[in-house]
């Protein structure tokens, strides 16, 4: 049964009519009313206007519910993304949302997520709450709202929580809205330190509008066709606070280290001394090296690989921090990042007659995160560990809703999802393909990519490694038989 207000009306031969108003089916209910019948003609009616709530007796579940109103109403924070599902289902007290999304106390990764009786989520647990908000309808298109956290119905036992929602359908009247959520660093206020307020520029727009089907002249869906359709779109860019990075002194890329200076524990500085790895010896346990004279590696011990690698480094890379010496000497302050979000979807829906009901659902949902003109934060060109990172997902749903008898229903739900996701390296451009080749590393594995990336001990690393991709395809088929039977409710499925 869709969600909704309903009228409830009872009657036999040798009673009087009963009716009962405003009784509300809500997302993943099961709903029990019970009449008490009084003796007189059908002629006569008794009407209830309200009842009182009553402890849910039909199932042992643990649940909060979200009403149409309230997801209409709700302030949702815009911060760095889209608003969706999952900043709704936050504000049930069984959900928690730290490190990673939770619900009743269960794993990281033991949810489902239903969206009109069809599971969303993702086919691998390691994407699960990355991908759910892109693989949802946008918030605006969703009417109400359930988090369960235990005594699920059977169907929905195999997760350790469930997130479940009802979508907007069209009606008679045609309607809809429009919103922008803006934000801009104009209106902000800049850090104690700070010279100015960074960057942060940020749109969360999008529209909605439903109705009957209608086609001049050629068909009026009035009471039968109805469709409603959403857009939300995100649009960013955000400035990377000023960081400090480690660089080597320019001397150390010929070998010359007598710079080479921290501070130790005690405040005094002192010279990290090299020592040269040809000359360990061993006696007993312990092993001794030679230091390097004067800490300086000579040109001949220099590996072919480094002198390549070094080659490539961008010429701006020196330090810029007047008398840091060794560590946080290289100082940046540019760099954007903007993560554009698109999401829209378009549910149909068609009354044959009274008992079938017609669903059909498409939803696309695509998420990027990437870096403005003037590139990421961190270390120039190449060396640079950024990466850029895509996800899509694009499904559909068609659902057949069928009144058998009154006391048998029926529903059929059949689910499509596609997804992929695209991380890439800022190394792993035009520029860092064959790197390998060209370093002269031998036996790296396929494909030669990437410009590969180093660390070290006290200096920033260089580059990064960051490339593949994963895409994923689900189909799913289910349906679920209700049957009243005197006092007896029988429910039964498959999925």
């Amino acid at each position: 049964m869709a969600i909704g207000r309903y009228r409830i009306q009872v009657e036999a031969t040798g009673f009087r009519h009963t009716q009962r108003n405003n009784v509300s089916v809500t997302s993943g209910e099961s709903l029990r009313s019970d009449f008490s019948l009084e003796l007189g003609s059908v002629t006569e009616a008794v009407q209830v206007s309200a009842q009182v709530s009553a402890i849910q007796t039909e199932s042992t579940r643990v649940s909060t519910n979200l009403t149409t109103k309230l997801v209409e109403d709700l302030p949702l924070v815009v911060a760095g993304q889209v608003r969706n599902v999952l900043n709704l289902a936050v504000i049930a007290p069984e959900a928690k949302n730290s490190s990673t999304f939770r619900i009743g106390g269960g794993q990281g990764s033991g949810w489902d997520m239903q969206m009109d009786g069809s599971s969303l989520v993702s086919g691998t647990v390691t994407y699960q709450y990355e991908r759910a908000p892109i693989s949802s309808v946008p918030v605006d298109a969703i009417a109400e709202f359930n988090v369960e956290s235990s005594g699920m119905k059977a169907e929905y036992g195999r997760a350790m929580g469930v997130v479940s929602f009802a979508t907007k359908a069209g009606g008679n009247s045609l309607h809809g809205n429009m919103f922008d959520y803006m934000r801009n660093n104009a209106a902000d206020a800049r850090g104690f330190f700070a010279q100015s307020a960074p960057v942060l520029k940020q749109h969360d727009f999008g529209f909605t509008v439903g109705g009957p089907i209608y086609i001049p002249k050629i068909y009026n869906g009035k009471n039968r066709t109805f469709f409603f359709g959403s857009y939300e779109g995100f649009r960013n860019r955000s400035g990377n606070l000023p960081a400090y990075f480690t660089v080597p002194l320019p001397e150390m890329y010929t070998g010359d280290f007598r710079n080479f200076i921290k501070n130790g524990a005690d405040g005094k500085p002192f010279v990290i001394q090299l020592y040269d790895p040809a000359t360990t010896t061993q006696a007993g346990t312990a092993y001794s090296r030679v230091p390097f004279a004067n800490n300086q590696v000579p040109a001949s011990r220099f590996s072919s690989v480094a002198s390549k690698y070094m080659g490539f480094r961008d010429p701006s890379m020196l330090p810029n921090v007047p008398g840091a010496g060794i560590l946080s000497n290289y100082f940046r302050s540019q760099g954007t990042n903007i993560s554009p979000w698109d999401k829209f979807s378009i549910r149909v829906d068609h009354q044959v007659n009274t008992k079938n009901h017609f669903s059909f659902l498409l939803m696309d949902g695509t998420k990027l995160d990437q870096f403005g003109a003037d590139g990421p934060s961190g270390l120039p060109g190449i060396f640079n560990s950024g990466q850029v990172w895509s996800r899509k997902n694009i499904s559909g749903r068609f659902s057949w809703d069928r009144t058998i008898s009154n006391r048998i229903i029926n529903s059929l739900r059949v689910t499509t999802q596609k997804e992929e996701g695209l991380i890439t390296n800022l190394s792993c451009t035009e520029l860092g393909k064959g790197s390998a080749a060209k370093l002269g590393l031998k036996n790296t594995p396929g494909p030669d990519q990437c410009f590969p990336g180093w660390s070290f001990s006290n200096i920033t690393g260089w580059s990064g490694n960051g490339w593949g991709y994963d895409r994923g395809r689900d189909l799913s088929v289910s349906n679920d038989v209700t049957w009243t039977k005197g006092s007896h409710t029988l429910h039964a499925g498959f999925f």
